[in-house]
Parts: structure tokens; sequence; C-alpha cells
């Protein structure tokens, strides 16, 4: 949904993509018409390769309930899948882009913007979210499945061209 108002409307080849109509509708009175909604909490293949013809940047607005957060995880995979970068911005005080944007404005979005996280980030915090780390024995639970998500995360081609990116250049 708004695919074709927000391929015309691209900032630095990016898009924002929300579930919903009404978000999109919200963050287009805000001055971000690159927004679209996946229209549920599942990206498709097929809408990520619509994407992917305009823009090289997709960040992932979803809603800040368990099902928006899986479905963001599900995204990031399809997202990166189809060559395209991908952030995922966390809506903590709001339930979605709709109600962020009505209470705190915009000059707050671009706050939450800026601080968008990576696939790799974004998955060490919803790993984290599911411990105690005041807990001696979850604390190294989570470490373990840490380690364990950035080992596969490495094996893969985007791992592998996170390294080259990030590797110190001599």
């Amino acid at each position: 949904y708004g695919y074709n108002i927000a391929r015309k409307n691209l900032i630095n080849k990016s898009i924002f993509l929300a579930e919903g109509y009404m978000a999109v509708i919200k963050m287009h009175q805000f001055g971000y018409k690159n927004t679209v909604a996946s229209l549920g909490n599942s990206l498709t293949t097929e809408q990520a390769k619509l994407i992917k013809k305009t823009a090289d940047k997709l960040y992932v607005i979803y809603d800040s309930d368990i099902a928006g957060i899986q479905a963001s995880l599900r995204a990031l995979e399809i997202a990166l899948e189809e060559g395209l970068e991908v952030k995922v911005v966390s809506i903590i005080e709001s339930k979605d882009p709709d109600e962020y944007l009505s209470n705190y404005g915009k000059d707050s979005f671009e706050v939450l913007l800026d601080n968008a996280d990576d696939y790799l980030i974004f998955n060490i915090k919803n790993i984290r979210s599911r411990y105690n780390l005041k807990s001696e024995s979850q604390m190294i639970d989570f470490l373990k499945e840490s380690v364990e998500f950035i080992k596969k995360y490495l094996n893969t081609f985007v791992g592998i061209k996170w390294i080259v990116k990030t590797w110190p250049q001599t």
C-alpha cells in the first residue's frame, strides 16, 4: 500500500515500511511520503523485490507488540535476501508509528530513525529481551545464544559483506 507515491518520493534511496495503511497516511502527513505498508505484519518476497527496484535501504517500522517484533525479524531476513540494506526502528513509547507521531511529533521520530538498529543489533536486542541478565545462569544462556547467532550471521553473505565493510583498511 502506498508504493505508487513512495517510489516518487524517495529520500536517500530509502523506503519506510509500516504494517497498515493508517500508519502510511499519518507518516505521509508528517512528510514521510516514502512510506509503504505491507498490509499486515508480514513482508513478502514479492514486496521486497518491488521495493528493491527503487530503493537501496528499507526502514522497518512495525508495531511494537510481540507480533510486530516477530514480523520485523522476518522482514529483515526477506529484505536482506533481496539485497536491501535494512534497519529496524523500535517504537517503545507507542504501539505504532501513527500513535508515536501523534503523541511525540516529527522531531522525536527523527531521533528514532537516527537510532534505528541494523540486522545484527536488532537480533541481539531481541535475544537479550528473553533473559534476566541479573541472573548469572541466564546471562550465560544469553551469551551462548548470542554467540551462536553471531556465528550463523557471520557465515552468511550479508555477514561476509559486513566484515569486509567494517574491517580496518591498512
